[in-house]
């Protein structure tokens, strides 16, 4: 099968269905089709070690990324990333967004290449993922696509706020305090939860569009809690609670809600399991 893996920076759990203020029918609607794990978490509350853990199903401190990977860090092996053992598997591989070195994987001065992405995918927006993804196939594929919503830039948010979003009718969620500064700032965030749903949107649509829909397993999460006090960077069911919504074969349908604890450690060898890829040591 097709694995499509959609991740957003610092999102946490707040997208419909999980927060009912977001605005994100697309991210709904997956959830309805697929299986929406309610208590799934990130290994680190932190982007890269997060972000390492999962691609390599290995803990931050066994795969050595303790830290930013634009601040130094990096891992003990780019050969542990989930997309070099799918590439030696036969599977093309590609990615798009933000890069992987942000991802934690480290390999400084390296390309993507050394984390087994045979593919860079060029281009701004959602659009030139869309291209990809309908065009003809040899192989089935792995594509990463990374997006820096919900990610404070600057110290603000990227989508400007829009009117369904009024903070006089918002209530900010735990731990934060409910004060008219706070129900603004946190209406841009569910601005920019909205941008991130309509792109996202786009890639599921696509595969719908391309007939994909039964070969393709989509995996969409985010690294760790949204960015305010209390959540990012706490080790709190705030900093480390993330969405986490599987559609596919495989058992990935029929509109689940499981309440189990998960990790996004196991989905590295969760990919190997039903793909019946032997997982690496």
């Amino acid at each position: 099968m097709n694995i499509i893996y959609l991740n957003s920076h610092d999102t946490g759990r707040c997208v419909n269905p999980y927060s009912h203020q977001a605005r994100t029918p697309n991210l709904k609607r997956l959830a309805e089709e697929g299986v929406m794990f309610r208590q799934a978490f990130s290994a680190a509350p932190t982007c890269s070690p997060s972000r390492a853990a999962l691609c390599t199903g290995q803990y931050p401190h066994v795969c050595g990324m303790i830290g930013l990977g634009n601040r130094g860090f990096h891992t003990t092996s780019c050969a542990n990333h989930v997309a070099n053992t799918l590439k030696t598997n036969g599977y093309e591989t590609s990615t798009w967004g933000m890069m992987d070195n942000h991802m934690g994987m480290g390999c400084i001065g390296k390309d993507h290449t050394a984390l087994g992405y045979e593919k860079f995918i060029r281009g701004r927006n959602s659009d030139d993922v869309v291209t990809y993804i309908k065009e003809r196939h040899q192989r089935p594929f792995f594509l990463n696509v990374a997006y820096t919503l919900t990610h404070r830039i600057g110290g603000g948010f990227t989508a400007a706020r829009q009117p369904e979003d009024e903070p006089r009718y918002l209530t900010p969620p735990a731990p934060l305090a409910d004060t008219p500064k706070i129900r603004e700032d946190w209406a841009h965030f569910l601005s920019d939860a909205a941008a991130l749903d309509r792109e996202m949107g786009k890639i599921i649509a696509a595969v719908d569009e391309a007939g994909l829909a039964n070969d393709t397993l989509i995996i969409a999460t985010t690294d760790h809690g949204p960015p305010f006090p209390g959540m990012k960077c706490n080790l709190t069911v705030h900093g480390c609670g993330v969405f986490l919504i599987m559609r596919g074969p495989s058992g990935f349908g029929g509109g689940r809600a499981i309440d189990g604890l998960v990790s996004q450690v196991d989905l590295f060898p969760t990919i190997c399991d039903i793909t019946g890829i032997e997982k690496p040591p």
